[in-house]
């Protein structure tokens, strides 16, 4: 046995080698993501790594070491010997391809692609062959490191086992029980109580280099793995929803039932916008908007993917977890809305998207959240319209959906995700001259979006029903960045949120934080609802309100006052009772920013698991 335990140990070990070396290519293409960091910590974080690339070397390589390590005479047979490397290649291969697949997407998403790509994957259409044609430099890497694996795994011969005699026969079945045994441990990541998940890496490494110390397999794994959240305990229930009450009464407004128009933009940071860039940017329809709308200058999304962004603006939970709220076993919990509460009020809802029916589960949670119907690509009247990526362009569909409204009957709320500003950015061929180049490829599809809402918005002016109604503008995440005030915590999440209509009175909130997840009790309050409902989010209008932002990233999570931020991955309190560390907070303010995040980390928590989110 000892000659296949040589041989195991090589081989894996060249797998480690092609790990690394995917790390090293992350952190080169992502260098802009940790200048700030020091050269120690990035060190900690590559030997940090290796751990974490153990649980996912193992679980990858699970069948090769059985079948490597069975004490028979198998391996003399060459068939087997052909397999055994095939099935080396193929799982390893596909391992580094998730690996290459962050190296760009990563720009994108702010964090390591974990199981959304198992949703994703069902609907990609041409998307591949778009990620081919402009990532084609990380292609012919990928194509290097697969030849490097095959190189070595060719080369390298197999030893068979004479396994006569008793004492052999005890000798292998020992060998094969210890490998299967280390194994195992391999795969939990060593001795922890519980086994190694992404979000561990928060332990080892500054919280900036945690998407550094770890790999897209494993955060493949772990997303894959992670069925529950866990509840807390840190206060008591009583005193968790005073600090943060989720539940809402405006018992003094007037309800006045106007038309509600929420617009979802795709990847609309604000890096892009020029109102908040010394009018340097794409969008000059949006920008005359902003100016005549109640605007934000702190205004951030609660996540970094599309996905992530309906149930935090539409119902105002945050997507808190390694999964996504709509992709989480909690994604069937009874679960109340701006769409579910206005249809109570005799509104008609829906939610529009021209993507293929199911993306992202967007159907599901329309259904899940009683907003009405869903209307996809299956409803839109001409499908050779499609863009041959993502579905139809938004001139096209903004006109659609411009008509669409005009046919709702009132009053109505209704939802519009746009879709052109995704990568690969698909701009009509009659546009590809007269809008400007900028200096990525986002920025045409940037300005391509603003033209058609510019359009969107001729149309439906001279409707009736205009003027009684009020616009929500957003976007459902930020995107790839290159400039360098917005290469920070709020330029990752930094995303417009409007309120604009005929009764809107222009102005910009300064000194308060707006999310996403207040969307929904701001709007509320701006319709004059008078009954009492549920809500994770602020109406930011109350003056007794400052707000807050919540994220979680890669097992961080982040809290925003307006003059504060702070960081923990819950590892254990220091000893003054703290998740929070910060020298530069003085001890009064830093208990009341960690019992304020400890409430309302145990109300979300709690209420997700107990099914109590309405």
């Amino acid at each position: 046995m000892k000659g296949r335990i040589f041989t195991l140990l090589k081989t894996l070990s060249i797998v480690y080698l092609l790990y690394f070396l995917c790390r090293l290519i992350f952190f080169i293409f992502q260098l802009s993501k940790f200048h700030d960091c020091s050269t120690l910590q990035i060190i900690k974080a590559f030997f940090a790594g290796t751990l974490i690339d153990t649980v996912a070397i193992f679980y990858g390589n699970i069948l090769y070491i059985f079948i490597l390590s069975l004490p028979f005479n198998h391996l003399k047979h060459k068939a087997v010997q052909i397999v055994t490397k095939v099935i080396f290649v193929v799982t390893n291969s596909l391992a580094i391809a998730l690996n290459m697949i962050d190296v760009a997407y990563y720009d994108y998403s702010q964090r390591r692609t974990g199981d959304e790509i198992l949703i994703t994957a069902q609907n990609t259409g041409d998307l591949v062959s778009s990620y081919l044609t402009d990532f084609w430099y990380i292609i012919l890497i990928f194509l290097s490191l697969i030849g490097t694996l095959i190189y070595f795994i060719t080369k390298t011969a197999f030893t068979n086992v004479s396994l006569s005699g008793t004492k052999n026969k005890i000798i292998g079945l020992i060998s094969f029980l210890t490998i299967i045994g280390a194994s195992i441990l391999a795969m939990r990541g060593g001795f922890f109580r519980t086994p190694l998940l992404t979000q561990d890496a928060g332990k080892f490494v500054d919280a900036r280099l945690v998407s550094l110390a770890t790999n897209t397999p494993h955060q493949l794994i772990s997303t894959i793995q992670t069925e529950n959240i866990k509840e807390y305990k840190f206060m008591s229930e009583e005193k968790a929803e005073k600090i943060f009450n989720p539940y809402l009464h405006y018992s003094n407004l007037t309800f006045q039932k106007k038309n509600v128009v929420i617009l979802i933009l795709e990847s609309f940071d604000k890096e892009y916008i020029g109102y908040y860039n010394q009018g340097k940017g794409y969008t000059p329809f949006l920008d005359s908007i902003i100016s005549q709308s109640i605007s934000f200058e702190q205004s951030y999304a609660n996540g970094s993917t599309s996905i992530e962004a309906p149930p935090a603006i539409l119902s105002s939970i945050p997507s808190l977890m390694n999964d996504s709220y709509i992709n989480s076993q909690y994604n069937t919990n009874r679960l109340s809305g701006i769409g579910e509460i206005l249809t109570k009020e005799g509104y008609t809802t829906g939610f529009y998207h021209g993507g293929e029916n199911g993306t992202m589960n967007f159907d599901a949670f329309v259904g899940i959240t009683n907003f009405g119907k869903y209307y996809g690509l299956t409803q839109y009247p001409d499908k050779n319209q499609s863009d041959g990526h993502w579905g139809i362009p938004d001139e096209p569909y903004l006109q659609y959906f411009a008509n669409e409204l005009n046919k709702s009957k009132m009053p109505f709320c209704n939802v519009v995700f746009t879709l052109s500003s995704h990568h690969p950015y698909t701009v009509p061929v009659q546009y590809k001259n007269s809008l400007p180049e900028g200096t990525m490829p986002i920025h045409k599809a940037i300005a391509y979006t603003d033209l058609s809402l510019r359009k969107f918005f001729q149309t439906i002016k001279y409707y009736d029903w205009y003027k009684n109604t009020i616009f929500v503008i957003t976007a459902d995440h930020t995107s790839i960045t290159e400039k360098e005030n917005y290469r920070n915590y709020a330029g990752d999440y930094c995303v417009p949120i409007l309120f604009y209509g005929n009764d809107i009175k222009a102005s910009v909130v300064k000194n308060k934080i707006m999310q996403h997840k207040d969307i929904m009790p701001s709007l509320l309050y701006l319709l004059g609802y008078n009954k009492k409902f549920f809500s994770l989010g602020n109406n930011i209008f109350d003056p007794s309100q400052n707000g807050f932002s919540i994220t979680y990233r890669n097992g961080t999570y982040s809290y925003c006052t307006p003059r504060y931020h702070v960081e923990t991955n819950l590892t254990p309190i220091d000893d003054d009772g703290r998740f929070f560390k910060n020298e530069t907070i003085n001890p009064q303010t830093l208990d009341s920013l960690d019992n304020s995040f400890k409430a309302y980390i145990q109300v979300y928590q709690n209420r997700i698991v107990g099914n109590k989110l309405f």
